[in-house]
């Protein structure tokens, strides 16, 4: 199986009308400050069955311009992914379940002192089909 974790999380999340006008990527190259943006990283897992299902794990950043608008957007991106993104089709996976590592916490990020949240996740995906 040849699918990128992060592309599957970018794919539906920057499809997600609530997240608009939400940076979606997998680095900081042209975040401005305080931006509201959610940083994708496949941070690790495991083959479950051979050349058929993986658990990948994956760390959300998630930044905004305050503490309380950071919460906020990171509270509505953990219900979107673990309430709606099982059983959809992104970045050329089925995802059958999500699954949470550790909810959403509050991490200043230190380089730039901004508001950040951290939430780890497992997805079980699988390739999607034609």
């Amino acid at each position: 199986m040849r699918v990128d974790p992060a592309a599957v999380l970018h794919s539906y999340l920057t499809g997600v009308p609530q997240l608009h006008d939400v940076m979606v990527s997998g680095s900081m190259v042209g975040r401005a400050k305080g931006q509201r943006s959610v940083i994708v990283e496949a941070s690790g897992g495991y083959r479950e069955m051979r050349e058929r299902l993986d658990r990948a794990e994956v760390t959300l950043h998630i930044y905004g311009p305050a503490q309380m608008a950071t919460s906020d957007l990171a509270h509505v991106v953990r219900e979107l992914l673990l309430e709606g993104l099982p059983g959809q089709r992104a970045g050329g996976a089925l995802v059958l379940d999500v699954a949470e590592v550790h909810m959403p916490f509050p991490l200043a990020d230190e380089s730039s002192g901004e508001f950040r949240y951290v939430h780890a996740l497992s997805l079980y995906l699988i390739e999607a089909s034609s």
